[in-house]
This record gives C-alpha cells, structure tokens and sequence, in this order.
C-alpha cells in the first residue's frame, strides 16, 4: 500500500503546525492540526515491504522437454552437496494459474526442505489454457473439462521422469516422484493421482480441491494411492462448504478416503497456535486404517487465505488473505511424501510379465552368487534386487546403464542368507519382473 497526502493550511505561515510560537515574519502557526501527531499517524501505517526470501544453497538447472513437437521448459533444483552417489526423490511442484515459476519458487520455498533433506525439487512451466471455471486463459495446467487447450500436460510430466531418468547429471529414485501444487497446480497434481498413479507416488494439493465434473468424469486411478489437502477457510476463490463447480475440502478428502479404503472415523488434532498474530489456527485430520498402509491427511486453516502456509506472499497478491505461521506447508507436504512411495513391487501396479522380458536367472537354487542373462531391445538401467517373500529388501545392486543387446550380469551375496524362497527383481527403467529363487546353505 501506498500513500500520498496533503495537509492545507489557509493563511498559514512558514511554520510547524500546532508547534511552539517562531518569528512573526514566518507567519501565523495553524493549531488545528499537530504536525507531529498527523506525522506520526501517517508514518505508522507503512513500513517496508517484506523482502523476498533467498533461493536456497543448491543449483537451479534449466531445461527442457520435448514432447512431440513441443519444447517445454522446466527448472531443477539440486539440493547442496548432491554428488550423484544415490537416487534421490524427486518432488514436482505446479505453479498456480497465471503465476511465473520464479514467483512460485519463492511462495513455497520448497528448496528450504530439498537442502535438508536431500531431494530434488521439479518447476515445471505450464502452457496457456483457457480457465473454463473462472473465465479467461494464462499460463496453468491443462486439467479435462476444468481448463482447455490443445496440448498434454500429462505427457509433459511423464516426458520430465523419462529425460531425468536418463540424464547421467542426475540419478532419480522412480520410486520416489511425487507431485504437488498450489491451486490450479495443487488440482493438476489430483490430475496426476487419477492419471499417472504407476509412476507417481503420491500427491498433494494446496489451496485447491477437486470437481464435480472431475470426481465425476476423469478421475479413475489405477491404484489407490496418498493424498494430502491443505486448505483454508476463507479462501477467496474456494469456498470452505464448496461452491459452482468445486467440492468442498471435505468431500475432495471423502473421495480419497472411499478409494483408499480408510475408516469412517478421523482423528483431529488441533496444532499449536504458535504466531497468534497470523489470526489462524490450523486442525489436522488423520483418517485411518487404509488399506495397504495408504495415507489420507488434510489441514484445514481456519481464516486462512488462498496461499501457502508458511510461505512467502508477495506484498501485491495480500489480497488472497491470511497466511498461517504456524506450520509451512513445504515441511509437512515432504514429510508425508517421505512416508508415502510407490507400493512395494511385489503389488507394485507396473510389474509386467515374465515372459514380456526375455531374462534368465541361475543357478537356482542358488548359495553365494546370482547370475541374470538378459536380452535388451534399447538402452536401459538395470537393476536387481533381492527380497524375502514378507516383501522386505535383503540385497539390491547398483544400477546399471546397458546398451541393446544381450548381457550376462553376475552379482557376489556378501552376506549370509537364511535358507528358504526368496523373489528376485529385475527392473528394467521403470518396469519390474520377479522370478522365485531358492537359496541352500
């Protein structure tokens, strides 16, 4: 906010208004008005803008992917110290509509927790699509019957994980990409749960529920997966009880909980006021007992705003109201990414069959040493590993980049294994097989 203002003073001299008496030539003192106190006031309702947060400790990369004959950019952050050692999780984070990446960079501060916490963090820049709920085109996510346009924002996402996945600078874990967003960028992120659940992980959506025409048309996952909604309660464009063509947070949480086969009962648990001076409060929901280990969680900020909690708001945008303190969004979105990957193979819904990969394992049974033959149609990484069949990891080996062809991998155990049947995995990019294998003393 800004200000300018006048004060007249008719037949006033060359004086300070309601000031002690100066020289006559000066002219007549006004006492009216206090200059000081009229200073005061006016000086006590500016202060300096709040600055923009730093950008993290790591590397922004730009780059790009092609998508028929499409070039889409892209940013990567790689959090500090990365040295391609291990696979990292990778979160995608989707700007808002009409929003530039830079800007979505600095609301949600995400890098703040990748630097931590070791992950990289994906800003993917949407295209123009025509907003079919609130009228006009930007820059946003093309989501059916939500957003128009001609493109495939899906085949963008699913290019991204293939090039990452590919790239020798970066080594990604595939069971470890997950998607989250801020209002039109949290609702693609739903998109993604009802359209890409073999490769994403889990989702979250932040100041953006579902559709009814979604709900009702699109979404069909192909497995049940984790979904969290952060939401305010007076969220200018959502309304708390849902409104026109959106649900209301409840009933977006309610889908997810149907699917994933969770209790009926909720946990709630107000969390602690901590800045009493953001005028909001936030309760958690925990709905339990879903099936396969599955997590649904929602925060419903009460009086909060259509913004990040904890994040940064731009002194422009304070029209979209209050933003919470007491938690940031970006901590509690990676901690329920981080409890939440891909299924364990053994149920994983991208498992193929044996016999569409043509591999061979022996001996088998086998003692201290596994051997696996192969034939590639492509360029592929290559991974094997070893589980018991409670589905826990015993042994995995590094991955491998081979070319097209056929190949003989032998792998040395240097641990002792308990006799008995083991499965043993070949993952291939981002497919997997398993074969029983026995193991003798």
């Amino acid at each position: 906010m800004r200000g300018f203002f006048v004060f007249t003073a008719p037949r006033g001299g060359h004086t300070w208004s309601g000031g002690a008496p100066l020289p006559e030539f000066l002219g007549p003192v006004n006492r009216d008005i206090h200059a000081s106190s009229e200073i005061w006031n006016f000086f006590n309702r500016f202060s300096l803008p709040a600055p923009a947060p730093s950008l993290g400790e790591g590397t922004y990369h730009d780059l790009v992917a092609t998508v028929g004959d499409t070039t889409r950019q892209y940013t990567l952050y790689e959090p500090p110290g990365y040295d391609g050692s291990e696979d990292l999780p990778v979160v995608f984070l989707f700007h808002g509509y009409a929003t530039p990446v830079d800007t979505m960079i600095k609301m949600a501060q995400m890098y703040l927790v990748a630097d931590t916490a070791d992950f990289f963090v994906v800003y993917p820049q949407g295209l123009v699509v025509e907003d079919f709920n609130f009228g006009g085109a930007d820059t946003g996510w093309l989501i059916p019957i939500s957003y128009g346009g001609e493109h495939d924002d899906v085949a963008f996402v699913n290019q991204m994980i293939d090039d990452l996945d590919a790239n020798p600078s970066f080594t990604i874990d595939l069971d470890r990409i997950h998607a989250t967003g801020w209002s039109n960028g949290g609702e693609f992120s739903y998109h993604l749960a009802c359209t890409l659940s073999d490769r994403i992980a889990s989702v979250a959506s932040v100041a953006n529920p579902l559709s009814d025409t979604i709900l009702a048309n699109v979404c069909t996952p192909e497995r049940p997966i984790s979904t969290m909604l952060i939401m305010g309660s007076s969220d200018i464009f959502f309304p708390f009880d849902g409104a026109g063509l959106f649900t209301s947070p409840r009933q977006t949480t309610a889908f997810w909980t149907d699917l994933n086969g969770c209790d009926t009962m909720v946990t709630a648990v107000q969390l602690p006021d901590l800045d009493t001076s953001d005028q909001t409060t936030v309760t958690m929901y925990t709905y339990n007992d879903c099936d396969d280990d599955l997590e649904v969680l929602s925060y419903e900020i009460d009086n909060g705003g259509h913004v990040w909690p904890g994040g940064y708001l731009p002194p422009q945008w304070s029209f979209l109201g209050a933003v919470n303190r007491d938690m940031h969004a970006s901590v509690e979105v990676w901690n329920f990414f981080n409890r939440n990957p891909l299924p364990d193979p053994l149920v994983d819904t991208r498992e193929i069959r044996s016999e569409e990969v043509d591999w061979q394992v022996y001996p088998n049974p086998f003692r201290n040493q596994i051997q696996v033959g192969l034939s590639l149609t492509q360029k592929a990484n290559v991974t094997v590993s070893l589980q018991n069949l409670l589905g826990q990891p015993v042994w995995q080996s590094n991955r491998q980049q081979l070319p097209a062809g056929d190949h003989h991998l032998a792998y040395e155990l240097q641990k002792q294994l308990p006799e008995g049947m083991y499965v043993l995995q070949l993952r291939i990019d981002d497919t997997v097989s398993s074969r029983l294998i026995m193991h003798n003393q």
